[in-house]
């Protein structure tokens, strides 16, 4: 797996891939980087695609 990347985190986040959502922030990428055109978190992505462990983890992880 290569380095983190925010637009991979945002995926993972929509699709409620844990695993990979944690990849991404131990590389360093910030959890509450804004999607530039749907202006929407990786926080907010988990919960309205119905994945609310992503969103928990996320959480602890300082996003807001």
């Amino acid at each position: 797996m290569s380095g983190g990347d925010w637009k991979d985190l945002y995926q993972a986040a929509m699709s409620g891939d844990l695993a990979l959502v944690q990849h991404h922030i131990a590389e360093g990428i910030n959890p509450n980087y804004q999607h530039p055109e749907i202006l929407c978190t990786p926080l907010v992505a988990s919960i309205v695609n119905g994945h609310p462990h992503i969103a928990l983890y996320l959480l602890t992880q300082g996003a807001d």
